[in-house]
């Protein structure tokens, strides 16, 4: 655990501070609080790098296995501009974050520490549990298209060979975070890395390590009010069946899953409050066992790193000691639930854009960023006519209409 003044964590003027995730590591919160930050940070040398929240395509394009010609296209394009951007900063420190650069294997993680200057390159990683890693891995990769179930996958993470399988080996490249540590200690050296080991007990922990690092005013960073909450188990379960019968039954598309489909419901269910019919998503004490199994391995390999950590890495241990033997199954989703899923898919393809997600308990939505409601404007956030008043037929043709716009402008990079 480090401790001692801010000057013991402060990064040399001119480092490229890296933050690599990974993934459910509170990501979403501190790039949120540094993208709406923005002016503020500039005024005290830091330059927040990209545009938006994270440089997700661009680091896509360099630390993704086999990605998709659409993101070579447009992340190759995204990834040039952002190493043009570090490298042309004059800031006295320069912040690039995205969760997906900890997909890296090393002939990418040597790319990605070269193109930023790995003498001036600074690692952080950020940490949370296993246990409260595996469940919000789950359920967001039943997002992405999964249809195994908690317990399956649970089998193939933590009792199947990590190479067996892309779905294990990609897992554990983002989550045995002592190999992670290590993979970018040899790129950068160890005492350029630095490991924040998440409290949630204490809720500015994350953003005062980083306003530590950057010598930035205490309290600087702030929320910017949206989160990405996971979705239930019921709401998963819908999901995962909604994947079997689109790709097992149907196989339609991933293109269209993936733009259409996921968007639409994952982003609406996530801005509804919890229905009193939701269930949480639960792991079985085996797999806690387990994972408290590797995280005593990973507390031991971090501490002998060399690498800076911040936090206390007891805190990577934390079973629940009444954790069930077997995982209950679902026998029904709820009709609600259903019915919030369809109703997802009619407002992404005919009413209104998604609305920004607020980061409060009950999940609703947010209104934008200017304040009030959210503008429908000329675009797709309008139908013109209302869709009250087309005939079935003028509908379908709307509705397909649009999904077809949607993909031809995805595709092409807008």
């Amino acid at each position: 655990m480090t401790s001692g003044t801010d000057a013991d964590l402060l990064v040399p003027e001119g480092t490229r501070l890296l933050h690599i995730g990974p993934p459910k590591t509170g990501t979403t919160t501190l790039q949120g609080a540094f993208d709406s930050n923005r002016a503020a940070l500039a005024e005290h040398g830091v330059h927040y790098a990209g545009r938006g929240r994270q440089v997700r395509a661009a680091a896509s394009s360099i630390a993704v296995e086999d990605p998709s010609p659409r993101l070579v296209a447009v992340g190759a394009r995204r990834w040039r501009r952002l190493v043009k951007e570090v490298s042309q900063s004059k800031a006295a420190r320069v912040v690039i974050s995205s969760e997906t650069f900890a997909n890296a294997d090393d002939e990418s993680l040597r790319t990605i520490t070269n193109a930023f200057d790995a003498a001036r390159t600074h690692v952080v990683v950020t940490l949370r549990p296993l246990t409260k890693i595996l469940p919000s891995q789950w359920q967001q990769r039943v997002q992405g298209g999964v249809t195994d179930s908690y317990g399956d996958w649970l089998e193939a993470i933590l009792r199947g060979q990590r190479e067996a399988t892309r779905t294990a080996s990609t897992f554990w490249r983002r989550h045995r975070h002592d190999e992670l540590v290590a993979r970018w200690g040899q790129a950068v050296g160890p005492e350029n890395v630095t490991v924040v080991v998440l409290d949630d007990s204490d809720r500015r922990m994350l953003f005062d390590a980083f306003e530590r690092l950057l010598g930035l005013p205490p309290g600087l960073l702030v929320p910017d009010g949206r989160s990405n909450p996971p979705l239930s188990l019921t709401e998963a379960e819908l999901y995962r069946e909604l994947n079997r019968q689109f790709f097992d039954e149907k196989q339609w598309p991933r293109a269209v899953h993936d733009q259409v489909v996921r968007p639409a419901i994952a982003g609406y269910l996530k801005e509804q409050p919890r229905l009193a019919t939701d269930r949480p998503i639960v792991t079985p004490a085996w797999a806690l066992r387990r994972a408290d199994d590797v995280a005593q391995e990973m507390i031991a390999a971090i501490s002998s790193s060399g690498a800076r950590v911040v936090g206390d890495l007891q805190l990577l241990r934390q079973v629940d000691t009444e954790a069930p033997a077997v995982i209950e199954g679902l026998d029904h989703i709820p009709v609600a639930v259903a019915a919030r899923a369809a109703m997802g898919v009619v407002r992404h393809t005919l009413v209104e854009p998604p609305v920004r997600r607020s980061a409060g308990a009950g999940r609703t939505p947010k209104a934008t960023r200017g304040g009030g409601e959210a503008k429908a404007g000329a675009g797709e956030g309008a139908i013109q006519p209302r869709a009250a008043e087309l005939t079935s037929a003028e509908l379908l043709r709307v509705v397909g209409g649009r999904v077809k716009r949607r993909l031809v402008r995805r595709r092409a990079g807008s």
